[in-house]
């Protein structure tokens, strides 16, 4: 028997059946460890025809592990859990990796969902050794490891294209179960009865992370971290990174940020060869516009690649993919955005599961659909990321956006970006009342939503209400955004789980009027200047408090040829770190003003501060008048005759 996926399992019938259907074909059996159910988990194992063990749970989940991992007859282990479902892949994909490999352990993907389940959004995805040869037992009472077992046998270890993907940190999970809390006290006995148990205290760290109680993590972290370094290094745990991370994550969490850039230093000072933490360095740096150090840092990550297999989780792609992404992210906030299109780009073709990276994409190539039915739609395999593409495809009215909508639909099923793609092909065919009849006909929470947006857009309160109601949670959010943005200029509110909702139902006029009061706006900056709701940005005069809103002042300005004011915010924007738009923009008034002299030294300036930046090189060509050596000689040739 070749692959066994083993299971500890108790109260599981929200999940277990959808965990099971993705092993059915995939494994030789199934093996489940039943810690005590008293829901439907059993009758629904039984349906499947797995090995069902009974085990008296005893608050340690190695003991749990291994009573089913020692009931296994395959040659390889896959560890699941019930929260858990294998992405799509063919049993020969991970047969004939399985036969092949030399490996002893492999890593494989775990993505964790996050939010609501009606529309998650994904977490980015770790890898962790959940694959490996049937002669390893698990240690740890709580966030139980195998690793250590593998790598004691310095035999080879592998990572492998198989994912898992976690469903138990969305919001109805964790609001169903006392998950942190259980495993809170249960670290906490353990540290009752080992106090100087590394391990036991980065697993709280861990806990306190994930339940919000962040100085609290600070607190044990900074003394834990303080600890290790006391120790000589090669003595340190093998899970040292982690506790780090948690204490640059809870300091960041709390704003104590020079503090969280003062351990970040550390921890790349320490572990150079862990890509994460120069990715995460990378990524605090542009929060705070620091976003020439932080274009450095990411070209660094890229050249070193992602982490290479080791004992500590790793994100996969922070040297590769999401390193590419974030370079588009910064390229784009300095406004370059043809360096920001590259990248973005090199992301996609790097991993075209890659959604987020679909929008800017699109908004940034040029409006051809050839385009992206040759080099952007035959690469993508993921559902979500095609879902994603057939709702951003159809926000900008592509006329064979129907066609796209169905034949992805047909392949993968409906899903709430195709619902919003529906919604925006409707809405540019038909108008409101076909976006009410298709409300009325499909009856589903989003649809009610977009309709309920547009409503409010074009003035119509009375359906808009009734839309709304029927749209539920979601539909109440925007009511209340609506109350609260009319009765006080200061009242904030946040873009998070609507953003995507206003760009498809093309909610100008609204996002106009709510703009200014959005708590995130620069969060999703870059997801409005690259969608087809960018003019809204042009439309509005920014309170300055970003380096990205002055600057988006001084170039409405520029646009409406008001120079001084457009000067004006020009200087303001100059308080912050310099960015491309700047330059580009100085030498554009320079040139008002025909001081051709001054706009040629301000690009040469700008060069210097961002030699990569494709559109000042195009701009210095642009603005420096080129002879052939034929016309620079003539003159010369005329006098000489």
């Amino acid at each position: 028997m070749l692959l066994s996926a083993c299971m500890i399992v108790k109260n599981e019938e929200w999940t277990i059946k959808r965990c099971l259907e993705s092993l059915q074909g995939l494994v030789d059996e199934i093996i489940v460890v039943d810690t005590g159910s008293t829901d439907q988990t059993i009758e629904i194992v039984q349906s499947y025809g797995c090995k069902i063990i009974t085990y008296e749970w005893d608050n340690d989940f190695s003991h749990a592990r291994n009573a089913g991992i020692t009931h296994a007859s395959g040659d390889w282990i896959l560890v699941i859990d019930a929260d858990e479902f294998v992405e799509s892949i063919s049993r020969q994909t991970i047969a004939q990796y399985l036969e092949m490999t030399d490996a002893e352990g492999v890593f494989i993907n775990v993505k964790s969902l996050m939010g609501p389940l009606a529309h998650p959004t994904s977490t980015l995805a770790i890898r962790v050794m959940r694959l490996f040869r049937n002669r390893h037992l698990y240690t740890g009472a709580i966030h139980e490891q195998i690793a250590d077992s593998v790598f004691k046998t310095k035999l080879p270890i592998d990572k492998f294209d198989l994912s898992l993907v976690h469903l138990g940190y969305t919001n109805e999970f964790v609001q169903f179960r006392t998950k942190s809390k259980r495993n809170t006290t249960l670290i906490e006995q353990s540290i009752a009865q080992d106090p100087d148990n590394l391990f036991h205290a980065t697993n709280l760290m861990a806990e306190y992370s994930i339940s919000g109680q962040y100085q609290k993590c600070a607190e044990l972290s900074e003394k834990t971290w303080k600890l290790v370094k006391s120790m000589p290094q090669n003595a340190w745990p093998n899970y040292a990174p982690r506790m780090i991370s948690l204490l640059v994550s809870s300091l960041w969490e709390l704003k104590k940020i020079d503090k969280s850039f003062t351990y970040m230093d550390e921890a790349i000072r320490y572990f150079p060869w862990f890509t994460d933490f120069k990715k995460r360095y990378a990524d605090m740096l542009a929060t705070q516009g620091h976003y020439k150090k932080a274009i450095s840092q990411l070209m660094a990550c890229r050249e070193q690649g992602d982490t290479q297999l080791g004992l500590i989780e790793f994100l996969e792609g922070a040297g590769t993919y999401y390193a590419a992404y974030s370079l588009g992210m910064v390229w784009s906030q300095v406004g370059d955005d043809l360096n920001a299109r590259k990248w973005f780009l090199q992301a996609f073709f790097e991993n075209p599961s890659i959604e987020t990276a679909l929008i800017p994409i699109i908004g940034l190539l040029p409006k051809e659909s050839n385009l992206l039915h040759e080099y952007i739609e035959p690469k993508l395999y993921d559902p979500t990321a095609l879902a994603t593409y057939a709702e951003v495809y159809a926000s900008w009215n592509y006329p064979d956006a129907q066609e796209v909508v169905d034949r992805i639909e047909k392949r993968f099923g409906e899903s709430e970006a195709t619902h919003r793609a529906h919604m925006s092909i409707l809405l540019n065919t038909g108008g409101t009342e076909a976006l009410f009849e298709r409300a009325e006909r499909v009856n589903y929470d989003i649809d009610w939503l977009l309709l309920g947006i547009h409503c409010l857009d074009i003035g119509d309160e009375e359906k808009a209400n009734y839309a709304l109601a029927r749209a539920k949670v979601r539909g109440e959010y925007v009511v209340k955004v609506k109350e609260i943005v009319a009765s006080s200029m200061t009242a904030t509110w946040g873009l998070s789980g609507v953003i995507r909702d206003f760009i498809a139902i093309h909610a100008e006029t609204l996002l106009e009027k709510w703009l200014l009061q959005a708590i995130d706006i620069d969060q999703y900056w870059i997801t409005l200047k690259c969608s087809p709701l960018q003019q809204v940005m042009q439309k509005i005069v920014w309170k300055g408090c970003t380096v990205q809103e002055c600057e988006q002042n001084a170039l409405n300005f520029f646009h409406q040829r008001q120079w001084e004011k457009s000067e004006e915010w020009l200087m303001k924007s100059k308080q912050y770190e310099p960015s491309v738009t700047q330059f580009l923009l100085e030498c554009d008034l320079a040139l008002a003003k025909n001081d051709v002299q001054t706009a040629r030294k301000i690009i040469f300036s700008g060069k210097n501060s961002f030699p990569d930046s494709e559109m000042l090189k195009i701009a210095s060509d642009k603005i420096h008048t080129k002879l052939n050596p034929t016309e620079l000689f003539q003159p010369l040739r005329s006098r000489l005759s």
